[in-house]
């Protein structure tokens, strides 16, 4: 199927079609990046300062400004933000090095004035004395001792005590290892070249990264300038420093409920009310019949089988790191006692490319399906310049297609000495608003398009349903993105934004269960003959996780009483998989699936070996969230709630009994879904032999409907 090639340019019809709905989207889409674009701004202004100079009482210089900025850039030089976090962001098989620092500098000052008071170590105290000793200490360090016109930052005698416990503590653990999955010399000054270093300072590596530490849990217990929250806004729960959670968390986590509940009436009230769903093309029993052995067919199109054959392989790939790093989580620092698998692939390198080739495998399949459809170009120029309607279907494709590689231009936007909160305000432009939403809206185009080239929904409804989803998935989508920023140093005025936005954010997912159904009805029509049941059982499969893994899943962590405590737990990683896996790879899967029923000969094509496919990953998937990602996740922030965050990333947590037997018995669902991936994969390569015959050359005017013809 290609959109009609070698016709006429001429416009085939000049009505301006669903004007108000496109003044909207512009509307939408201009006041959400405005709004976006300014919270940057509130961020950029009122992110946590790194002083040039760090000094104590005294007026000795402890660390500098060029050793936060270095140290940031060691973190990131040995991955190990694919290994913990800071700041809540980045992996889970380590701690978080923002809490870690934070607990290691309160018990220092804790001891320090204890010993200066009572000539005793704080937990020799009785409660009374140490009642004392932890007030004295909250309130020495929240409060804000930097000179913004100096850029000159003086840490009382206890605090410089603290800051020389932390880098006690990461000399040995850089040095010897963490005893979990960090191995032991990680840091060596020997990585370093002799002569110019880019972004780390000169010195000591390991004082860099602990001064680094150091700094962003001075920002979290530290209170902003004539403010009563940190620069964290609280977080990370830990009462002995002051942080508890605040009163917008609370306010708005309620205020965003109310105001869901609200909109999903408004909304279903707009969707029945103006039919802004799909219409059927087809009348009861005259269902479209679809020759595949008539269907046109080019070389080019044939060759892409091989596309989505190394798409398969990419895909059985990503996933056996990942089964790799789950089995980590039980035996850190091997393999089945297989060593020298850690040393070659451990636990952040494999992450790394765990995460990399999702992606990949992914965007990849939907390419080679645009190669399909198109043939590159030369397909869609035609269409292009025919439609005259410069918001119909094929320009709506284009748009979004267009705007999957022109999205990813934000992430230059940093570099490794950029202020950490501030990258990370660019950096979840691309894992928020880059995979989160335009893949989203590159989707439900993709399948509103391919619905209308079955023959299966009328242009002219698929066309007002796309825009009154776009209108949604962006209006919510683009300021959603604010969830993230709740607590990694960005302005309190996120909490609110974030809160409201992201909870609507699953309206629009809540109503393409509804085009699930529909999805359901039209196969279910379609009978026995129907050759595309493969790809819809993808496609119903895209509709259940988008409402389970990104809308259900996600509405939970993202309101921010419940993120206070989980921030960077399990619960993340159970949403990131539903959402991930179930939404774009299922996707990925429905594009390739559909490619191949094209090229490949009727008679060669099993359905029943799809429908196994398409069993197994779903299977293997819910059980690896529900049985294992959930529970763990409910435990760790029942721990977070009752001991502090520290304690709920620690290694002693993941060692508990509990735990592991629920990370162990995840292999279950991962060999059943890794059955489905491996199945997909031999399935894509056998299709390279059982490919039908070309039927056109490449520029030879085809037979197929004419995606520019617009419907009265």
């Amino acid at each position: 199927m290609e959109i009609q090639r070698g016709t006429s340019t001429k416009a085939v019809v000049k009505k301006n079609r669903n004007s108000l709905l496109k003044s909207v989207l512009i509307f939408t889409l201009l006041v959400s990046f405005t709004v976006l674009l300014t919270g940057g701004y509130w961020i950029f202004k009122e992110m946590a300062p790194r002083p040039l100079e760090v000094t104590s009482e005294n007026g000795d210089v402890i660390f500098t400004k060029d050793s936060i900025v270095g140290g940031q850039a060691v973190f990131q030089k040995y991955g190990l933000m694919d290994y913990g976090t800071v700041l809540g962001h980045g992996s889970y098989m380590g701690p978080d090095y923002t809490a870690e620092a934070l607990k290691i500098y309160t018990e220092a000052m804790q001891n320090f004035r204890s010993q200066e008071k009572y000539q005793k170590d704080f937990h020799d105290l009785n409660k009374d004395d140490q009642s004392i000793v932890r007030e004295r200490v909250k309130k020495e360090m929240r409060e804000n001792r930097y000179d913004s016109e100096k850029d000159h930052l003086v840490l009382t005698d206890a605090q410089v005590f603290g800051h020389q416990k932390v880098r006690e503590f990461y000399h040995i653990i850089f040095t010897k290892g963490d005893d979990w999955g960090l191995k032991a010399g990680l840091i060596q000054e020997k990585h370093m070249p002799d002569g110019e270093r880019a972004w780390v300072a000169k010195g000591d590596q390991m004082e860099q990264i602990s001064d680094f530490f150091f700094w962003t849990a001075w920002l979290s217990s530290t209170q902003r300038p004539d403010d009563t929250i940190t620069y964290t806004n609280n977080w990370p729960y830990y009462e002995d420093a002051g942080n508890t959670m605040s009163f917008s968390a609370v306010w708005w986590s309620g205020a965003s409920v109310t105001l869901l509940i609200f909109f999903v009436g408004l909304i279903l009230f707009v969707f029945y009310r103006y039919h802004l769903g799909m219409k059927e093309a087809y009348t009861e029993g005259n269902f479209p019949t679809i020759d595949l052995k008539k269907l046109p067919l080019t070389s080019s199109q044939r060759k892409t089988a091989k596309y989505f054959a190394i798409v398969s392989v990419l895909f059985f790939v990503q996933s056996m790191f990942g089964a790799l790093l789950a089995h980590y989580y039980i035996e850190p620092d091997s393999f089945f006692g297989l060593k020298w698998i850690h040393d070659i692939l451990p636990f952040n390198i494999t992450k790394g490319f765990h995460l990399q080739l999702a992606i990949f495998w992914i965007a990849t399949a939907w390419l080679g399906m645009l190669i399909w459809l198109f043939i590159v170009f030369r397909g869609i120029r035609s269409g292009l310049k025919r439609e005259s309607d410069k918001g119909g279907l094929i320009h709506l494709l284009f748009y979004s297609a267009t705007a999957v590689p022109a999205f990813y231009f934000f992430a230059f936007m940093i570099n490794p000495g950029t202020h950490y909160t501030f990258a990370d305000y660019w950096r979840w432009w691309i894992i928020h608003l880059w995979v989160e939403g335009i893949f989203e809206v590159f989707a439900v185009v993709v399948i509103g398009f391919l619905m209308v080239q079955m023959k299966l929904v009328t242009k002219k409804s698929t066309v007002r349903a796309l825009y009154f989803q776009l209108i949604l998935l962006m209006g919510a989508g683009v300021i959603g993105i604010g969830h993230h920023y709740y607590y990694n140093g960005s302005a309190e005025v996120w909490i609110a934004l974030g809160a409201v936005f992201s909870a609507l954010e699953v309206i629009p997912l809540t109503l393409l269960i509804l085009e699930a159904y529909d999805q359901y009805k039209m196969m279910r029509d379609g009978g026995v003959d129907f050759p595309y049941k493969g790809t819809f059982w993808f496609l119903i499969s895209v509709a259940i996780w988008n409402l389970v893994g990104a809308g259900v899943l996600g509405f939970l962590i993202n309101l921010p009483a419940v993120s206070f405590f989980e921030h960077g737990q399990f619960l993340t990683p159970a949403h990131g998989h539903a959402s991930m896996m179930g939404v774009y790879g299922m996707f990925a899967g429905a594009v390739l699936i559909y490619s191949l029923r094209n090229i490949v000969k009727p008679e060669k094509w099993n359905d029943n070996w799809v429908k196994f496919i398409v069993v197994m990953l779903n299977v293997g998937l819910a059980g690896m969230v529900f049985l294992s990602l959930l529970p763990v996740g409910y435990l760790q922030i029942k721990e977070a709630f009752f001991n502090g965050y520290a304690a709920s990333r620690s290694a002693a947590f993941l060692q508990q009994d509990t735990v592991q037997m629920l990370l162990t018995l995840r292999a279950i669902p991962d060999t059943i879904f890794l059955i489905g991936v491996a199945s997909l994969a031999v399935f894509s390569i056998k299709a390279l032999f059982d490919l039908r015959k070309v039927t056109h050359k490449e520029e030879e005017k085809l037979p197929v409907k004419d995606m520019a013809v617009e419907e009265e």
